[in-house]
């Protein structure tokens, strides 16, 4: 809790700012620069930073063939380099391009080119949609940028000049293609030549580089080439400027989320070159291009003669070499030019890893050549140090997700995998990077019996038992499992075999229909409708098959599985502003995915905590857990605002198991998940949050909410609510939200304050906590806090709106916008409260 006191007298003040002056200075002790204009980067010893000294010379004679010099530089010192770098001075040639990105990036901060980073959408100056080579179709800055443009000259693999293709802008990567217009375009704009601006760059971050200018004679369009030479002391400035983020000190340089985007990939094209390993003129080892050693992270700006500057954000890592000739000499990774830097990049990471002699990695089950089954468990065992495992369903390259660490783990293979149907694994360790790619076993042909068709649910969270089937109608229940008492509602199955039928399910357990019928799928569960009320009678419903319809799922609520979750972060796979961590292994095996995203570098201003699933089977709550998440990586306003001011943790399934195995989750014997956040907790992703939270947190965090669904039907089960504190200055702040987030709504689905549940009324009492403490209430009582709440959001109605997987990621967003608001209100409301008690000074 914040205090605040007035103060008496100056003595007492002066003391405050010597205090405010020191811790201001303290934070900034870890953030190291070289010295101004040309000065020696701050030298440390290699065990100093977490390396070996014995690894470092083990590695020259690989680091330095055919070097000029080199140096090495971690967390900001000089660690290791090779002759002296501060001396001669080295054309970088091709290097060159990816310095020459600083020049938009800085004009884009100036408002020289206007609109912000999104100006390179945009036809730019001279470059207008008359100069594409197809009709209808734009040459755009980010097309040059990314040699994308297919429209200017360009080199061949001869290394003469050729055309750049007839291609549409921005589907064929071209080398070389658009170099000379983007230095027109900067003299255009700026009204100088280049070199000037590039030099004035070089002089602000001290690097103190020559610039210069060459033409080539084989140039039909006369514009020259823009030359850097400098030591590779200077050299290794750029790099440390783009791992900052474009800041250099205490000023922004370039604009910020301009350089996110350099290192960004693009979108691979139909046919050409591969894009995914190319960023602005930065070259990146994506999906280990390069080598499967270095992290996938690495970037580098490129030269002839394994000229490299090399940035690995990750390990923190600056690496400048020079060659003592000009010249290419190149390799060809998957259709990509890389220079002959593999060497020298791997034997960097060897040794800042401690490791240039690692046992090599290898996987040695499953076997190649074995085929896995959706659903089932599979132990996998690899041999090598330091093994982290990991996995991508449809083996398409677009984003991974984490199984474990260790020689041997267990791995439940999700369902849903679309064509292909592979899963690739790949396990990381100090000895490299290895991956082995899987087919899935052909979902089995259900066997007609003799009624025709058969009804299963063995897939991610199946749930049904079949009594009997009696001609067109089938007597089914929903599977209680654990639960406490008789009774709870959610089931998930499917049919096969009943093309051109139409079927009577008849439920003899009550009934466990919701008020829009169920949720019915007839592409294996990847996207879901609701059948309607028309189709229930009582505790039945009646479905009518097409007459070419194969596999078709049915479904208390509309489901969300792993599969689920691994489709948002693929679709996120190259976001810089997401992390995806593992919370810690459930009872069985699996991963509970630990999620951060927003200012994920440097101290956020907020920290906001997310959790999901502490009962299994409420699944429209993670539709909207995904929205918010969406909202706070997307390209908008909201989303500059968190990745600028919020570090959000999410945990999108506290129950892993029960999401994964088809559990109620609800009244889990002894107790479920909701009722774990006391004493000592059974349940390895609760005992490991409340372990994790609080350090992570420092203080910081100041929202947390975790997502729930209500009953079926009926009062309090067919309306937005929070459900409220039992604690008087939590429950203020939730009626303070509530109010911002009926003013944001955007979205179909409603929400009122007024339908809030306060503590005491219906079922929200002391008696319902008896089994133990709820997420809610513990996050409530963590340091800083200022909002936590539980969010019961419907199955199927919202106040008369129909709740779908669309409609729910629709209202995430909307609570996103409010979280920012609410946020944005009360440090306003504080600021305000503290300059009235103190005489505007703010006290923390």
């Amino acid at each position: 809790m914040k205090t605040y006191m007035k103060m008496k007298d100056t003595k007492h003040t002066v003391i405050l700012c010597m205090v405010v002056l020191l811790l201001m200075t303290v934070s900034r002790a870890a953030d190291v620069w070289p010295a101004d204009n040309g000065g020696l980067w701050p030298t440390a010893t290699p065990e100093s930073q977490g390396m070996s000294s014995d690894s470092l010379k083990a590695a020259p004679s690989h680091m330095t063939v055919s070097a000029g010099t080199a140096i090495l530089i971690r967390n900001g010192y000089d660690i290791w380099h090779y002759g002296n770098p501060y001396q001669r001075k080295t054309d970088w040639a091709s290097c060159g391009r990816a310095m020459m990105t600083m020049m938009f990036g800085q004009m884009i901060m100036e408002g020289k080119i206007t609109g912000g980073v999104q100006a390179v959408e945009r036809p730019v100056n001279t470059i207008n949609c008359a100069e594409a080579k197809i009709p209808g179709s734009c040459i755009l800055l980010k097309h040059l940028l990314s040699y994308t443009s297919c429209s200017f000259p360009s080199f061949n693999e001869s290394g003469s000049y050729t055309s750049c293709g007839s291609e549409p802008p921005g589907s064929t990567w071209i080398y070389h293609c658009n170099y000379f217009r983007m230095y027109r375009i900067v003299e255009q704009l700026d009204g100088r030549k280049p070199g000037i601006r590039l030099a004035n760059i070089g002089k602000t971050i001290g690097a103190n580089w020559d610039t210069s200018e060459f033409f080539s004679h084989n140039d039909p369009g006369g514009s020259p080439f823009l030359s850097i030479n400098s030591t590779e002391a200077a050299a290794a400035r750029w790099g440390y400027l783009w791992l900052k983020n474009g800041r250099w000190k205490e000023n922004q340089i370039v604009d910020e989320e301009y350089v996110k985007r350099t290192i960004e990939p693009m979108s691979s094209p139909n046919g050409g070159y591969a894009h995914p390993y190319e960023g602005w003129q930065i070259h990146l080892n994506r999906d280990g291009a390069w080598s499967d050693i270095v992290p996938h992270d690495a970037y580098a700006a490129l030269g002839a003669k394994t000229r490299l500057i090399l940035v690995i954000p990750s390990l923190n890592i600056i690496y400048a070499r020079s060659g003592p000739e000009r010249g290419f000499g190149h390799i060809r990774v998957n259709g990509y030019r890389v220079t002959n830097i593999k060497p020298y990049i791997e034997h960097v990471v060897r040794a800042v890893l401690n490791d240039s002699t690692s046992n090599p990695t290898k996987i040695l089950s499953p076997a190649k050549g074995s085929k896995l089954t959706e659903g089932n468990a599979v132990t996998l065992r690899g041999e090598g140090d330091n093994l982290s495992w990991s996995y991508d369903a449809d083996s398409d390259g677009k984003g991974t997700m984490p199984i474990g660490t260790g020689a041997q783990v267990v791995f439940n293979v999700p369902g849903g995998v679309s064509s292909p149907r592979t899963i690739t694994i790949t396990l990381s360790g100090n000895g490299g990077v290895v991956s082995q790619t899987y087919s899935l076993a052909d979902i089995p042909s259900i066997r007609s019996g003799k009624n025709g068709f058969e009804i299963d649910a063995d897939y991610p969270g199946g749930n049904i038992i079949v009594e009997r089937i009696e001609g067109d109608t089938a007597y089914i229940h929903q599977d209680i499992s654990d639960t406490k008492g008789e009774w709870w509602f959610y089931w998930n199955f499917r049919v096969c075999g009943a093309a051109g039928r139409k079927l009577k399910f008849q439920f003899t357990n009550k009934n466990p229909i919701g008020v829009h019928g169920p949720a019915v799928s007839t592409d294996t569960g990847k996207n879901w409708s609701w059948l309607g009320a028309a189709s229930v009678k009582g505790s039945s419903f009646s479905y009518s098959f097409a007459e070419d319809a194969g596999e078709v799922r049915f479904c208390f609520t509309m489901p969300y599985q792993q599969v689920d979750l691994q489709r948002f972060l693929k679709r996120h796979a190259n976001n810089p502003n997401l992390l995806v961590k593992e919370l810690c292994k459930t009872r069985k095996g699996r991963t509970v995915e630990r999620l951060h995203l927003g200012r994920l570098q440097g101290e956020p201003t907020y920290r906001v905590l997310l959790t999901c699933r502490n009962h299994a089977c409420e699944t429209m709550a993670s539709y909207v857990l995904e929205g918010i998440l969406e909202a706070a990586l997307a390209k908008t306003d909201d989303g500059r605002w968190f990745r600028e001011n919020v570090e959000i943790m999410s945990v999108p399934f506290m129950d892993k198991d029960g999401v994964e195995d088809g559990d109620q989750g609800k009244n889990r014997k002894p107790h479920d998940h909701n009722r774990d956040y006391s004493g000592k907790s059974i349940y390895p992703s609760v005992r490991t949050i409340r372990q994790f939270v609080p350090k992570w947190s420092r203080g910081r965090l100041k929202v947390a909410f975790d997502l729930h669904c209500p009953g079926i039907r009926g009062t309090h089960n067919e309306v937005i609510y929070i459900v409220g504190s039992p604690y008087p200055a939590i429950w203020r702040e939730q009626c303070k939200f509530a109010k911002v987030l009926e003013t944001v709504l955007t979205g179909s689905l409603n929400y009122r304050a007024k339908d809030n549940l306060p503590f005491g009324t219906a079922w929200n009492t002391a008696k319902n906590y008896s089994a133990g403490k709820s997420c809610s209430r513990w996050t409530s009582e963590l340091e800083g806090i200022r909002l936590g709440a539980s969010f019961e959001i419907p199955y199927a109605n919202a106040d008369g709106q129909s709740v779908t997987a669309e409609s729910a990621r629709a209202f995430g967003r909307d609570l996103a916008r409010a979280i920012r608001r609410y946020l944005e209100k009360t440090n306003s409301d504080t600021e305000q409260t503290i300059s009235g008690r103190t005489g505007g000074l703010l006290l923390i």
